[in-house]
């Protein structure tokens, strides 16, 4: 008697081969836009941070001292003292948070109003 696989047998294993790949593969689809918000999101909420942290309050001035984030065009910047001392990306320490392009690394057109 010979061992071997019986059409059912691999019928069954080609269907529950299909079955997973259909769960998998939407999950593995991209939203770029989306990615581009969640990312813009958490770097206004790391700018919060940055401004609860560093208390710079004193009587005449300190408004010109509090972090911000500034977007030109497509490009953003995370900047502090009148625009002279630039965050550190929270991921990589050696990195400033200085003109990050969401086009180039998104594909993402931003238009700021307001």
């Amino acid at each position: 008697m010979r061992k071997a696989f019986t059409m059912i047998e691999l019928v069954f294993v080609i269907v529950v081969i299909g079955i997973l790949a259909a769960t998998i593969i939407p999950r593995v689809k991209t939203n770029p836009p989306q990615e581009a918000a969640i990312y813009l999101i958490s770097m206004i909420r790391y700018t919060q941070h940055l401004a609860i942290v560093d208390d710079k309050y004193d009587s005449g001035t300190w408004y010109k001292n509090r972090w911000q984030i500034r977007f030109n065009g497509d490009k953003y910047s995370i900047v502090n003292d009148n625009n002279t001392t630039f965050a550190t990306d929270p991921s990589n320490r050696s990195t400033k948070l200085f003109n990050i392009d969401l086009n180039k690394k998104y594909g993402v057109k931003v238009a700021v109003k307001g």
